[in-house]
C-alpha cells in the first residue's frame, strides 16, 4: 500500500470529520442537559418521510446539525433493522432514554402509518419531503438498475411486496392495475410508486393536519437559509448556519429526463401538482411567501 499526499490527506480529512462529530455532540449534550434543568422541559417527536429519493437523507442530515435534536437514521441498528423501523415499543424506550428536547427519526419505509405513529407518540409533528417525479426516477435508475418495486407483485396482490403496497386503497390499487402491462419500461414503473407513495401523505390527512409539514426539495436547496428557518419554526428549534450550509442545488434536473410512458407521466403531473398546491399552503401558514 502507498502512503503518499492522497492517502495523508484523506486520513486527516477523516480525522477532521470525526473532530467534528465529537464536537457537535458534546455541544448538544451540553444543551441538553442544561434544557433538561427547565421545569417546562417536554421531549417532542419528529417524523420525517416521503418517498425514497426525494430528499429526506439530507433533511435528516440539517436536522442532526441543529444542537437540541436526537437523530435516528434508517440505518442506525438501535431503532431499524434492515432499514425498517423496529418495534414501537423499542423506539418508545429509545425516545425515553433521549436527554434531548427534540427526538427525530425516519419513517420512510412506514409512510402508510406514519398518522397512527404521531398518534402514539406524542406530542409529535411530521415532515413529508417531495421531489419532482423525474430526479426521483432517474436516481432510482441509477442506483438500483433493472428495479421496479415489484409492481408486477403488488398489481396481483398490493401485501406481497412488504411495505410497498401497505396502506394502498382500493382507488389507488385499481390505478396501478390499469395503468400496468406487460411492456411497461421500468422509468414507468418507478413513476407509478412514486405517485402511489406520495397518495399516501393525502389518504392519511396529513394535507389537513397542523402537526404535519410538506417540504419540496427543489425549493429548499434553492433557498437554504430561509426554508430551513421555516422547517425550525415549524419544529420549534434554533436555526443555525451550519443547517443551511448542508445544502446544494447541484441535483436538480442534472440528467435528461427519463422515458416514462405518456399516461403514467400524466399521473406524475397531476400528483406534482396537487404535491403543490399542498405544500404552498402549508407554507403559507407559516407565514412564508413562495
Amino acid at each position: 500500500m502507498q502512503y503518499g499526499p492522497d492517502w495523508l490527506s484523506k486520513k486527516i480529512k477523516r480525522y477532521a470529520e470525526r473532530r467534528e462529530i465529537a464536537s457537535l455532540l458534546r455541544k448538544k449534550l451540553a444543551l441538553a442537559k442544561e434544557s433538561k434543568r427547565n421545569p417546562d422541559w417536554e421531549q417532542r417527536y419528529t417524523f420525517v418521510s416521503g418517498v425514497q429519493r426525494s430528499g429526506t437523507n439530507m433533511l435528516m442530515n440539517i436536522l442532526e446539525q441543529n444542537l437540541e435534536t436526537d437523530v435516528y437514521h434508517e440505518s442506525d441498528g438501535r431503532a431499524f433493522d434492515n432499514y425498517m423501523m423496529r418495534d414501537e415499543d423499542i423506539v418508545e424506550e429509545l425516545m425515553s432514554r433521549s436527554p434531548f428536547p427534540n427526538f427525530v427519526i425516519k419513517a420512510l419505509h412506514e409512510g402508510d402509518r406514519l398518522k397512527g405513529l404521531m398518534g402514539r407518540f406524542k406530542p409529535s409533528k411530521s415532515i413529508w419531503m417531495f421531489r419532482r417525479h423525474g430526479d426521483v426516477v432517474n436516481s432510482n435508475l441509477v442506483l438500483w438498475p433493472g428495479g421496479r418495486n415489484f409492481i408486477e407483485d403488488i398489481v396481483e396482490d398490493r401485501l406481497s411486496a412488504r411495505w410497498r403496497g401497505m396502506g394502498m386503497t382500493d382507488e389507488t390499487h385499481a390505478m396501478v392495475q390499469e395503468h400496468h402491462h406487460p411492456e411497461l419500461n421500468d422509468a414507468s414503473a418507478l413513476g407509478i410508486f412514486w405517485v402511489y407513495r406520495n397518495q399516501l401523505y393525502f389518504d392519511q390527512g396529513l394535507d389537513r393536519s397542523d402537526d404535519s409539514l410538506l417540504m419540496s426539495y427543489e425549493w429548499l436547496v434553492m433557498n437554504p437559509e430561509e426554508g430551513t428557518r421555516a422547517l425550525c419554526t415549524f419544529l420549534g428549534l434554533t436555526p443555525s448556519p451550519d443547517m443551511w450550509e448542508l445544502m446544494s442545488s447541484s441535483s436538480i434536473g442534472k440528467d435528461k429526463k427519463p422515458d416514462i410512458e405518456e399516461p403514467v407521466k400524466r399521473l406524475c403531473v397531476d400528483m406534482h401538482e396537487r404535491l403543490n398546491k399542498a405544500w404552498k399552503s402549508k407554507m403559507s401558514a407559516l407565514g412564508v411567501e413562495v
